[in-house]
């Protein structure tokens, strides 16, 4: 069985994708802005002994709107999370993925790694260098048999959905606000189409990059 350990701002976000990967035995690790997740490792490997796979998946959308006129304490904060959050979660697993000589990891890229969009500069800014670390990581990560991948999911309804219809047109612009609308009526990407995208993702990572 695979041992996977998610780093996810919201648990729930990733439990039902990974847990119906095949016999994949998993440990969610919440990231907290700021915060360097070493003392999350020990627990990890007392309970699986090892860590194959890590995905990475937390991620917030930051401040909607103008960017003179956001709150920039809330701007950082989103760096902090998508970007650092990845960053370190990779410090923290890649000395034992390069001890094992195997390792998978997982960069949930998200629609603010492929584009810009307006009145998201957080998000997208942070999720796009996300992708750049997941690329650059691959590069030097290969010699010791890990591979990276970046993987762009589609737009699920969560959390982050209930906060782009809270913005409102006036933040987010009156494109943005009638796709979250349509996306709240349709359901969004079905779950199990989540699953097969991680699921080439962990198949295909031989080199890192980005797509569905």
């Amino acid at each position: 069985a695979a041992r996977v350990a998610a780093n996810a701002s919201d648990p729930l976000d990733v439990l039902d994708p990974i847990g119906r990967l095949a016999e994949a035995s998993l440990l969610l690790v919440s990231h907290r802005a700021g915060d360097e997740p070493r003392y999350h490792l020990p627990e990890t490997l007392r309970q699986f002994a090892r860590i194959d796979i890590l995905v990475n998946n937390a991620a917030i959308h930051g401040p909607k709107g103008q960017i003179e006129e956001i709150d920039w304490h809330d701007w950082k904060a989103a760096v902090e999370v998508n970007l650092l959050g990845s960053v370190l979660m990779a410090r923290a697993v890649v000395p034992s993925m390069k001890r094992q000589r195997y390792g998978k990891i997982i960069q949930l890229s998200g629609g603010g790694g492929a584009s810009p969009r307006y009145g998201f500069s957080a998000y997208a800014a942070s999720k796009a260098a996300a992708v750049r670390f997941a690329e650059n990581l691959a590069l030097e990560l290969e010699a010791h048999h890990i591979d990276v991948n970046s993987v762009a999911p589609g737009a699920l309804n969560t959390r982050l959905l209930q906060d782009t219809l809270a913005a409102g047109p006036s933040r987010i612009g009156e494109a943005a606000f009638a796709a979250a609308r349509r996306q709240l009526s349709d359901g969004g990407t079905a779950l199990d189409a989540v699953t097969r995208g991680l699921s080439t993702g962990l198949r295909h990572c031989r080199k890192c990059r980005s797509g569905h």
